[in-house]
This record gives structure tokens, C-alpha cells and sequence, in this order.
């Protein structure tokens, strides 16, 4: 019984608090959503989960969604903000009162625009995102269309497709005599299915490999524009335009090595130590004199091979001091 009147007594304290703190609240199949918060009630505890207001989902996942953004009493995915047919970039994509270019005002009416038109898959309120066919009337949220199959472009106007409407790579007729295109994805090397599908792409330049959809985004947000090619050629232009034309986002962003702190801090060492086979400076090997023959010289073509004055590691190739292997280039070049 004591079980009993704790829950209605944490139950009249919840209702009394949403009483005296107004705020829009939907039903949804996870709960209950709250300006981008989710309350899952159970055993009479209200744990409380940050979601996308545009899609209701908690998942975190910059593959399916981009990233998840919260300024002030906004929270929304990336994709969800580019895709929904109602939201334009009005702002620049640096103003700090913005997401992205997305002001918080644009957003808001985008998510009023969605309170009234009910998703075609869970039948719960909220959708902005629209096939772009103009007889189809279908609306979805990103997380249902992503568990149903339907195809999004991010480029030009941002359109989306339903399952219905998506278009579909198709397989390149076989010759006879040809072997059947490889199973397995030729990124991750685990079994992929064997046609074209929302699960699978199709290079343009190399048609008998596959690649699951989820490999290729994963590779095109680390290798960003500049480095986002075919992994079996190296083909840019028509790979990159096909990747893009069949739901692949790929981010204007340096690729994810170039971004990590520190990444050239060697450039800026320099070489500093006497790589002959036996150094005559009685310092040691990386004393370097300000003059004399115990000053450390460099190879004037690599910069990779040191030598002091005294130690003759260095040869003398037109106006540079060059090293060994240098020389020998340069030998063989003329």
C-alpha cells in the first residue's frame, strides 16, 4: 500500500508541475515528447531523454542523421534540418545565433508547419519531410523513412523520395561467360546482397563491387569532399555524383585526419641529429656549433640526412650539399 501512494503521490506532483510550466507536448510510441525531451514512465519513475523535436528519435548517430545540435530550447539533427520541406538557411552558416545558418525561429515554424501532418508510417504528428513526387503524398519524419526505405539527396534542393518513388541503381547486364559480381563489400569485406537495393550501392566505375550504404557514408564524413574518391580506382567526379544522386552526404570538410589536433606538428620539426655511419664529434651525434666543423648541415634537397662539417656525410651537387641517396637521383637524372 505504501508503493501504491508514493506513485499517485509522484504522479499528482508530476501533473501539478506540467500544470504550472505549460509546454507542447505530443503522444508519441516512445512516451511522451517535451520540447526535445522524452519521459518514459516507468514503475512510477520519469526519466527523462533528450530527442530530435523534428523526429522524436534519441539516436545519436552523425550516419543516419548528422549531428545533434541543442542551443537554447531547440534539439535537432542536421539531416533532419536540411531535409524538412519547409526550412531554408536564412542566416549565414557562421552566425553563432544560428544552427548552421538555421535561425531558431525558422525552426520553430518549420516544427509548428510538422505539429499538423501526421506521419505515413507511425501515424504520429510531427512530419516535415515530403516525397518530392508531386502525385505522392506522402510526409515522414527521418527516423521512419530510414527504417522504411526511403532515398535522400543532399544537394541542389534537398530532395527525399518514399519507398515508392526512390530511384534504383541497376545492375549492369552480364556477358556471357561473366561471373556474378562479388559478395562481399569491398570496404568492410562482409557479406552484402548481391543486387541493388537501399542497403547497397553500386560504384559507376567499378560495377562489379558493392558497397553497403552504411560503409560509404561512414567513409565519405571521415575523407570530407576533397578526399572522397573510389577506394578501388581513385574516380572522383563520376563516382562522387552518383554516391551524392543516391542518398550519400558528403560533408565540404577536410577529411577527419587532417582535423585531428596536432596533425602536422612533425612538419614544423627539424631534422637535428648526424646520421653518419661514424660521427667524429665528440658531443655526440646531435650537437650542433653555431660554426665550425662541428656545425650540423642538412641535406639541401630532402632535409631528411644530417652531417656535421667534419664528418663529410654531404656532396656537393651544383650550388647544394646533397646526400648520398639525393646525389644518386640527381646523377641519374642527367
Amino acid at each position: 500500500s505504501n508503493l501504491v501512494i508514493t506513485y499517485s503521490r509522484r504522479r499528482r506532483a508530476r501533473k501539478k508541475k506540467l500544470e504550472q510550466e505549460p509546454v507542447n507536448v505530443e503522444q508519441s510510441n516512445k512516451g511522451i515528447a517535451v520540447t526535445g525531451m522524452i519521459l518514459l514512465q516507468s514503475s512510477g519513475y520519469v526519466f527523462v531523454i533528450s530527442v530530435c523535436q523534428f523526429c522524436l528519435s534519441e539516436e545519436d548517430c552523425e550516419v543516419n542523421y548528422g549531428t545533434i545540435f541543442e542551443k537554447e530550447d531547440v534539439i535537432v539533427h542536421y539531416f533532419c534540418m536540411l531535409l524538412s520541406s519547409g526550412l531554408c538557411q536564412n542566416a549565414r552558416v557562421s552566425d553563432k545565433k544560428s544552427i548552421l545558418g538555421f535561425t531558431l525561429v525558422d525552426i520553430k515554424k518549420e516544427l509548428h508547419r510538422g505539429s499538423r501532418l501526421k506521419c505515413c508510417f507511425c501515424r504520429q504528428k510531427g512530419a516535415t519531410i515530403g516525397c518530392c513526387v508531386k502525385s505522392c503524398r506522402k510526409v515522414f519524419h527521418l527516423s521512419c523513412g530510414r527504417e522504411h526505405g526511403t532515398m535522400h539527396q543532399f544537394f541542389d534542393s534537398f530532395r527525399s523520395y518514399c519507398e515508392n518513388h526512390r530511384p534504383e541503381q541497376k545492375l549492369p547486364k552480364k556477358k556471357p561467360g561473366q561471373l556474378n559480381p562479388a559478395k562481399t563489400c569491398s570496404i568492410c569485406f562482409c557479406l552484402v546482397t548481391s543486387k541493388a537495393s537501399c542497403d547497397t550501392l553500386i560504384p559507376p566505375c567499378c560495377q562489379k563491387s558493392l558497397f553497403h550504404r552504411q560503409c560509404m557514408q561512414q567513409y565519405s564524413l571521415s575523407a570530407g569532399m576533397h578526399y572522397f574518391k573510389c577506394p578501388l580506382c581513385n574516380s572522383v567526379e563520376e563516382f562522387q555524383m552518383e554516391m551524392r544522386s543516391y542518398g550519400i552526404y558528403i560533408p565540404d570538410q577536410d577529411a577527419s585526419w587532417e582535423r585531428e589536433p596536432n596533425a602536422f606538428e612533425e612538419l614544423l620539426e627539424r631534422h637535428n641529429c648526424c646520421d653518419v655511419s661514424e660521427c667524429a664529434c665528440p658531443e655526440g651525434r646531435q650537437f650542433d656549433a653555431d660554426s665550425g666543423k662541428f656545425e650540423l648541415l642538412l641535406c639541401g634537397w630532402c632535409g631528411a640526412y644530417g652531417s656535421h662539417k667534419a664528418c663529410n656525410g654531404l656532396v656537393w651537387r651544383g650550388v647544394h650539399l646533397v646526400c648520398c641517396d639525393c646525389a644518386e637521383i640527381i646523377d641519374n637524372g642527367e
